[in-house]
């Protein structure tokens, strides 16, 4: 009888670890479901992220190639008005350039030596 007992009891104990195992299993699965769902989530705004960065870079590099390729030429438009005898206004207004280019382009390039003194 004792012996039937303790098989009986042995029983309960291993149906109630069982529950337990069950359940904190299910617990488990759904942690590790909810997980994979937050790092699809991530991955997709991880995605759009490198979109709009790879957007930013083509755009800064399209405005670095329109920038390199417009400032020699309102430089080489500046020299030419400079020798041709063009005021320091007349550079920064034509030209876009600040004073102190205007200035500079004037001391570099003026063919009159009083402009480029007064420069």
């Amino acid at each position: 009888m004792v012996i039937l007992a303790g098989i009986l009891i042995a029983a309960v104990f291993a149906r109630r670890l069982k529950r337990s195992t069950t359940l904190q299993s299910r617990q488990i699965l759904d942690g590790a479901a909810w997980l994979a769902e937050q790092v699809e989530q991530l991955g997709a705004a991880l995605a759009v992220t490198d979109a709009r960065i790879a957007t930013l870079a083509a755009r800064l590099e399209e405005q670095s190639r329109t920038s390199q390729g417009a400032a020699p030429t309102s430089y080489n438009v500046a020299i030419r008005l400079a020798r041709s005898g063009a005021s320091r206004q007349e550079l920064i207004t034509t030209c876009g350039v600040t004073q102190q280019e205007a200035d500079l382009v004037l001391r570099l390039h003026a063919t009159d030596p009083t402009v480029r003194s007064a420069a």
